[in-house]
């Protein structure tokens, strides 16, 4: 099953993007030659259908800044956003305990995206013990349910809090 077309991406992706994997992963090499791992995972754990996880990954250390990253996440994104009824979410991992700079980095993503209007982003903080999560919820405003979605996302992750 592929996710999303990379015919539309390459229209205008800076960095030629490839189908990985089960065709819910693309992939990209940057001029520097770090490749970067773009996947979606279905997820039923807040929404009965068409929500997403998202996850971004390199597999070496970036170096430096790279605008046409960015580029090509928007790419992605918008192109993963041609049917209104989906829903992204955005766990940032925890792994080396940078999740506050992942979040930053994805909330500065979003601030910058040129049709940020065109969607609905809520991040919430949950703490657990001495560490953070945090989690976003992106989805378009011309999404059927979007009021009901947001309320339902906020709901779970308040659930989350008080456990």
């Amino acid at each position: 099953m592929t996710l999303i077309s990379t015919i539309r991406i390459n229209q205008t992706s800076p960095y030629d993007v490839q189908i990985i994997d089960d065709g819910l992963s693309l992939g990209f090499t940057t001029e520097k030659g770090i490749r970067y791992k773009i996947a979606f995972t279905e997820d039923c754990s807040i929404f009965s259908h068409n929500a997403y996880m998202f996850y971004i990954g390199a597999q070496d250390m970036p170096l430096g800044r790279d605008k046409k990253i960015t580029n090509t996440i928007y790419s992605i994104l918008g192109s993963f956003f041609e049917d209104n009824s989906r829903i992204l979410l955005y766990f940032c991992d925890m792994k080396d305990h940078k999740q506050a700079l992942r979040n930053r980095l994805f909330s500065m993503w979003y601030e910058n995206f040129p049709e940020k209007v065109l969607f609905r982003k809520i991040t919430m903080a949950i703490e657990v013990e001495t560490d953070m999560y945090f989690v976003s919820l992106i989805a378009l405003r011309t999404h059927p349910e979007i009021e009901q979605i947001c309320n339902q996302f906020n709901q779970y992750i308040n659930e989350l809090r008080n456990k």
